[in-house]
């Protein structure tokens, strides 16, 4: 983020610029030119700067606190360990090691931790380990939804997931019928990813919109008709189908066209398809 000299400064300098001069030696004919000067001075110039800066509209549900020091951004992961610890290590993040080295930055992941990718979880436990490492140094890493998380939260796991991805929760079972519907390689992941489950359960703390000082963050973008619908009710939502609290995925998670509609993305239940873009189709 590019640093801009504060108005209050400015104007500092400006009152300075106008107390400048030696007033005993200034001729006659400039004491309309003082005084306008003088007058400069009085005004409440700095007023203006004393405002905060606008902030985007969402409560504290959707807000996290103000960065104190630099702020980047990080794109899809696709669960690629080798590129996840370039990028972080790049933003000044990490070191060789995989170790916090930030201090107070703070990373905003914009989604599509998962992917099809065979270290998608030794990913995943990287960036839940420096979590919690940037928040003991003053930092922080938060991690947006993406059409990845929704996608594998449908059961969609079609060429979004490596097979070492269905490998890896080969043990995992569950009863519900979403479940069992699907071929026998994929029942495992599917057992912990559906709404509900325990990797579902997890990404319900992820948010689609994250808002930070007057900065809003989301996979795909913001449109007017977002900002109308509510930051908050948008999260609310997704956490709530995440959760399994709604059974049909909510119209904010849908893809704008055909390509990416909700029915190819939702397994089950019924689903609505939408052609209206959202914050995690671009």
């Amino acid at each position: 983020m590019s640093a801009l000299v504060p108005r209050s400064a400015l104007a500092l300098a400006l009152v300075l610029s106008a107390c400048g001069g030696d007033t005993k030696t200034a001729p006659k004919t400039d004491e309309k030119k003082v005084e306008a000067k003088a007058e400069a001075k009085e005004e409440p110039a700095t007023d203006a700067a004393k405002k905060p800066r606008p902030r985007a509209p969402a409560s504290e549900k959707s807000r996290v606190a103000d960065p104190k020091g630099r702020v980047v951004v990080v794109g899809s992961l696709n669960g690629d360990l080798a590129a996840t610890k370039a990028a972080l290590k790049t933003a000044g993040a990490i070191d060789d090691a995989g170790k916090w080295t930030g201090g107070d930055l703070v990373v905003v992941q914009l989604g599509n931790q998962f992917g099809n990718n065979k270290d998608e979880k030794a990913t995943l436990a990287l960036l839940d380990d420096l979590a919690a490492q940037a928040q003991a140094a003053g930092g922080a890493l938060y991690r947006l939804t993406g059409e990845n998380e929704i996608l594998n939260v449908a059961l969609n796991f079609k060429d979004i997931v490596h097979a070492q991805g269905f490998k890896d929760y080969a043990k995992e079972k569950s009863d519900d019928p979403r479940v069992e519907s699907l071929p026998a390689n994929q029942r495992g992941r599917a057992a912990v990813f559906a709404s509900g489950g325990p990797v579902a359960k997890k990404l319900s703390e992820q948010k689609l919109i994250l808002v930070a000082g007057d900065s809003a963050f989301a996979h795909a973008g913001l449109l007017g008709e977002h900002i109308q619908k509510g930051i908050d009710n948008i999260n609310d939502e997704s956490t709530k189908w995440m959760l399994g609290e709604i059974a049909m995925m909510p119209d904010m998670l849908a893809a704008p066209g055909p390509a990416r509609t909700l029915a190819s993305a939702a397994t089950s239940p019924p689903a609505r398809s939408s052609s209206r873009p959202s914050p995690i189709w671009p």
